[in-house]
């Protein structure tokens, strides 16, 4: 500073640092304060905020040209199964098995199944007593079963899981080889009328049912987590079983030394 001027060759840094300080309280003021998208209340310190129930905590997507959902393919269910909707008295379930290219609706007690590529290959199955709740498909375990049976549909009930056997034939009728090169949605599938297996629940719904890619099935039922475990037939042990793996060994320790000593834990 000269005679009390700034001279114009310091006034360009000085003026640099202005448009900056702006440019950044413009895009500042352009999004909400994350106080404010918290919901956070000065007068209530205490209360635990939230966030994502207002639509303004979320950017417009048609601001951003982009659609949310797009319908690239319908895939009616088959008319057969929705005229069976119409004698439902209790509740009815509706989902995919991708592994097999196939959807599925449970009425009731009532199995169907089909194929939701060419909206065909309708499978029915009504030889289960109580009404279901969950499906799902899984991979048979080596060496259990038949080579004819090439997939496990695991089937909950508001008592009990039970294991179908599935079978995939071409169109001449022949019965898929296992380990075939074979693309079960482009094959007539099969369900064997006997069921494998049949576990009894403990009083609560399942919720949930994953199988593993070696052919584990697992299952939530109340607040634990089940795996429905099955061999083969030996000597000693009972072909299929369910294990808790929410309830550690101690667990199954203490009844037992209540029961030997007499008292009641």
């Amino acid at each position: 500073m000269m005679n009390g001027r700034v001279t114009p060759a310091k006034y360009e840094p000085l003026e640099a640092a202005s448009n900056t300080l702006l440019r950044c309280m413009r895009m500042d003021y352009e999004f909400a304060d994350l106080l404010y998208k918290l919901k956070f209340d000065r007068n209530q310190p205490d209360k635990v905020t939230i966030s994502g129930l207002a639509n303004d905590d979320y950017p417009s997507l048609r601001d951003l040209d982009i659609t949310e959902f797009v319908a690239e393919h319908v895939r009616p269910i088959p008319q057969e199964v929705k005229d069976q909707l119409n004698n439902a008295q209790s509740i009815y379930t509706v989902g995919v098995l991708p592994e097999i290219g196939r959807a599925y609706m449970t009425i009731d007690s009532e199995l169907f199944i089909w194929n939701f590529e060419e909206n065909s290959d309708l499978a029915y199955f009504d030889g289960i007593p109580n009404v279901i709740t969950k499906v799902a498909i899984a991979r048979p375990k080596r060496g259990v079963f038949q080579e004819h049976i090439h997939d496990l549909l695991v089937v909950a009930t508001v008592k009990d899981i039970l294991l179908l056997a599935v079978t995939f034939t071409n169109s001449n009728n022949v019965t898929l080889a296992i380990g075939s090169d074979h693309d079960p949605r482009t094959a007539e599938m099969y369900l064997l009328p006997d069921t494998l297996f049949t576990i009894p629940l403990d009083g609560n719904m399942v919720s949930d049912i994953v199988a593993t890619s070696d052919g584990r099935i697992f299952y939530a039922e109340g607040e634990s987590i089940y795996e429905l475990d099955y061999r083969e037939k030996g000597w000693f042990q009972r072909r299929c079983r369910k294990i808790n793996h929410s309830k550690g060994f101690i667990n199954y320790i203490i009844p037992s030394l209540s029961v030997i000593t007499g008292r009641q834990g």
